[in-house]
């Protein structure tokens, strides 16, 4: 019951939130996609470090021998 109460006040939320922002912004749909674009990268640069320092500890640990 929690779930699905949850559920509907996320989706309600995003769809007023979403409703509220388009008509308080003109134009918004242009600024829409590089926003989702930042987004996106923000949230992939954990895992970019991390691959980072992993492949640099396997290369410290191929020097030592």
């Amino acid at each position: 019951m929690r779930q699905a109460v949850g559920g509907l006040v996320w989706s309600l939320g995003l769809t007023l939130a979403g409703y509220a922002l388009g008509s308080s912004i003109p134009n918004v749909d242009h600024y829409l996609l590089p926003i989702v674009a930042l987004i996106v990268v923000v949230s992939l640069l954990p895992l970019v470090s991390e691959l980072y320092r992993s492949h640099r500890s396997a290369k410290a640990e191929e020097a030592r021998g």
